[in-house]
């Protein structure tokens, strides 16, 4: 049974070496898509959130944090872990660092290593519906992520995973994927291709989810394109998707 679980936003303000491979790449614009979502995290009171760690890659100042949140806003505790290690490897995408950013939260992070699990969400984005996610995903999921089957041009594994938000039990991520990132190498070049890789090597004793009963419904800006999500062709594009995992559950949209 699952208890409270912890918000990892990952985080990279000074994209560095991997500029060229997003469009949201100014350092001001990051920031601030950063703040705005740690503004809107710890607003959040619910018992199954147990706090919110923000975890930054570039070393970035983050400086006297309570400039930019009310402290009257803030419901929950919160830590904010900076550190450098924006790492690339030739040939691989940026999710390399993302897992990066979760090994060393679980390394240094009291909130997470004080509860079970953690919902990891790249932290520009804010989702609005945390909550219901987090009481819909089934209580002993060990793994759970939003699984669609590669579209007709991509090689390699049959199915992406979207990687902005995944659901971990702290025992799973230790035991498949901390400090195992180099596995990517010389295998995959994306995270999105990794992690139904990883999947589909493990034994079938583990709780995996592969599709999230709800359709997430975030804000924020894409990294691809710097495109927001709030935009009205992507709003009805996530209203479909969600109409379709009722209806049509076996039609990964």
């Amino acid at each position: 049974m699952r208890g409270r679980t912890a918000i990892l936003l990952t985080a990279t303000v000074n994209p560095g070496v991997y500029a060229h491979q997003s469009e949201r790449n100014s350092r001001e614009d990051r920031f601030r898509d950063y703040i705005e979502a740690l503004k809107f995290y710890t607003s959040l009171s619910n018992d199954k959130i147990a706090g919110v760690v923000l975890c930054e890659n570039s070393n970035h100042d983050f400086g006297n944090i309570l400039e930019y949140l009310d402290p009257r806003a803030v419901q929950t505790e919160f830590e904010i872990i900076i550190f450098e290690g924006n790492k690339k490897v030739n040939n691989i995408h940026y999710g390399y660092s993302e897992l990066g950013i979760i090994d060393h939260a679980i390394d240094k992070s009291k909130i997470i290593r004080n509860c079970g699990s953690f919902l990891k969400i790249s932290g520009r984005l804010i989702l609005t519906n945390v909550i219901r996610l987090l009481s819909d995903i089934p209580p002993c999921s060990d793994f759970a992520v939003d699984f669609r089957r590669a579209y007709w041009r991509e090689g390699g594994p049959r199915y992406r995973a979207r990687t902005q938000i995944m659901y971990f039990s702290l025992p799973f991520y230790e035991t498949f994927l901390f400090h195992k990132r180099d596995q990517m190498i010389g295998v995959c070049t994306h995270i999105e291709e990794y992690i139904p890789i990883v999947v589909e090597s493990l034994p079938d004793a583990n709780n995996i989810v592969v599709r999230f009963p709800i359709e997430c419904d975030i804000n924020g800006f894409a990294g691809s394109d710097n495109k927001s999500y709030s935009l009205p062709y992507a709003r009805l594009k996530r209203a479909i998707r969600g109409a379709v995992r009722k209806k049509l559950p076996r039609l990964w949209l």
